[in-house]
C-alpha cells in the first residue's frame, strides 16, 4: 500500500517568472531532485481568482514541470513556492 511505502523527503528547485505580455500570469517551474508524487500547485491559495493551467503531476528525479498560473499579481510571485503540495511531504 502507498502509506507503507518509504519515499525520500521531497526535494526540488522552484523558479517563478513573469509571462511576457501578461501582468497577471506567472510561470512556475519545478525541477525534481527526488520523486515528487502528486505534485500540485494550489493557485487558489495565492488568490481566490487564480488558477493553475494543470493539475497533479508526478515527477521523477531530473524531470521538470511548468505550471502557468493566471489571476495572480506580482506580490504573489514570491509566495508561489509556498502553495506547492506533494503527497510525500512530511
Amino acid at each position: 500500500m502507498d502509506e507503507d511505502a518509504v519515499c525520500p523527503r521531497p526535494e526540488c528547485d522552484v523558479t517563478v517568472d513573469a509571462v511576457k505580455g501578461r501582468r497577471d500570469t506567472v510561470g512556475v517551474v519545478v525541477s525534481a531532485h527526488t520523486l515528487l508524487r502528486d505534485l500540485l500547485l494550489q493557485a487558489d491559495r495565492l488568490d481566490p481568482h487564480a488558477a493553475a493551467g494543470q493539475g497533479r503531476r508526478t515527477l521523477l528525479p531530473g524531470e521538470q514541470a511548468r505550471f502557468r498560473v493566471t489571476g495572480c499579481g506580482s506580490a504573489d510571485r514570491k509566495r508561489a513556492r509556498t502553495v506547492l503540495f506533494c503527497a510525500d511531504a512530511r
